[in-house]
């Protein structure tokens, strides 16, 4: 099978997993929208984002990102888990830990199954509602300096408010064989909004449509700079008394709009109670699909 055949056969199985049209397949090249490439993996954030990849015609295809938050529990979109379980597709690794797709030997990288995974309870795929679900891995990685939980961000007073641009976006893995993409990961400074802003952002625009429950308005600092198809799951990370802790995951983003949207994120902090409760007791955790 030729590298154009092999391409297209790959993102026919893509494309019936995540329910894409036609039209959008034939604008998913190049995925990774500018953004500067990751050379150093091994820090924060960046030590934290996980790769999902299942199996097409006998090579890995990364279809999602995910964010180490144990080092047994990931953190993702409900989107990446709910359509491809919806249409059979089976996850075949979470990556952790790469720094390079075109690199092997890494001695940091480790290829984990998937045990089981939960999809939030009141998860809507029409409005996108609470849009965040949770991997339990085969096995506990293996921690290390490349390879660590992201930081939780925890309440304080005395911090910045959510809107600033110390924050950062993280875009998953690319296939390296597609032209034109990454074999690095890479990131793009970001402002995040606060819940009132979003509210206001979404009403101010041409839908009178709120803002889905659980999710809050991100904007790159630089506008050529997009997160697009299959970069759902990404780190938004903020810095935060010296520390560069998980803000949200990318949850939408409609990188082929004419206009420069804002970037849909899932508000981490608003579902810390949900993800403490599932990764303390995974059996009795409140889910819609498991």
């Amino acid at each position: 099978m030729n590298f154009l055949s092999k391409a297209t056969s790959v993102m026919a199985v893509v494309l019936a997993a995540l329910s894409l049209s036609t039209t959008e397949a034939l604008r998913l090249a190049p995925r990774v929208i500018s953004g500067i490439s990751i050379f150093n993996r091994c820090r924060a954030p960046y030590n934290s984002m996980v790769a999902l990849q299942f199996f097409a015609d006998y090579y890995p295809v990364t279809f999602c990102s995910a964010v180490m938050i144990t080092d047994t529990y990931l953190v993702t979109t409900a989107k990446c888990l709910f359509k491809l379980a919806e249409n059979k597709v089976q996850v075949a690794t979470a990556v952790i830990g790469e720094k390079d797709t075109i690199m092997t030997g890494e001695p940091e990288e480790q290829r984990i199954g998937i045990k089981s995974f939960k999809v939030h309870y009141n998860y809507n795929s029409t409005t996108r509602a609470n849009d965040i679900g949770l991997i339990e891995l085969a096995r506990p990685a293996r921690l290390g300096r490349c390879v660590k939980p992201a930081i939780r961000m925890e309440k304080d007073t005395n911090a910045c408010d959510d809107r600033r641009v110390s924050c950062i976006i993280l875009f998953s893995y690319s296939e390296s064989q597609k032209p034109m993409n990454s074999r690095l990961p890479r990131a793009a400074a970001v402002t995040v909004f606060s819940d009132l802003i979003t509210v206001l952002l979404s009403s101010s625009a041409t839908s009178t449509e709120q803002p889905p429950i659980g999710t809050l308005y991100a904007e790159t600092i630089n506008p050529r700079q997009k997160a697009c198809f299959f970069d759902w799951g990404g780190v938004v990370s903020c810095r935060r008394n010296g520390y560069n802790v998980l803000r949200g995951i990318i949850s939408n983003h409609n990188c082929n709009s004419e206009r420069s949207l804002p970037v849909l994120i899932i508000d981490i902090p608003y579902y810390q109670f949900w993800i403490d409760r599932c990764t303390s007791s995974w059996s009795s955790c409140a889910a819609l699909r498991s």
